[in-house]
């Protein structure tokens, strides 16, 4: 698969091959893993922008940024399981939130590179609405 998005951009976000050993066994293992990861988001990011807008070149640094972003999402949440097997192996169940968060900062900046792209009219033919619904009788409108 062809990503916007190069490794070598998710790494300079500080991502190192030794914060993911022993899940990536050789250094250089580390790239094409961190291509993986890449590949994998490439559907998601395709229904978050759509595919005219992913394919569309004036919009190919945002694309990159929203790819690395995911990405650096990903990874640290993969980084999170890790240290939380880890521990629960050692008999230490407490739970470091810290990749949770860095996992949940990246995914705002992800949302709002979705929103800007999709405000700007970026998303031609991309539409959404929200329905409400409720199983409980007395809100019933009818």
């Amino acid at each position: 698969m062809v990503t916007k998005a190069k490794p070598e951009d998710v790494m300079k976000l500080g991502f190192t091959f030794e914060m993911f050993r022993p899940t990536v066994a050789e250094e250089g293992e580390f790239t094409p893993f961190i291509q993986s990861v890449l590949d994998d988001n490439v559907a998601e990011v395709k229904a978050l922008i759509g595919a005219s807008v992913y394919d569309d070149a004036a919009k190919v640094s945002d694309v990159k940024r929203l790819e690395v972003y995911l990405a650096a999402a990903e990874l640290w949440e993969r980084k999170g399981n890790m240290v939380l097997r880890d521990r629960v192996v050692s008999g230490d169940n407490s739970v470091n939130i810290t990749e949770s968060i860095k996992a949940e900062e990246y995914r705002e900046k992800a949302r709002a590179i979705v929103q800007r792209v999709q405000s700007s009219g970026g998303s031609s033919g991309f539409a959404s609405s929200v329905e409400e619904s409720s199983h409980f009788p007395q809100d019933s409108t009818t």
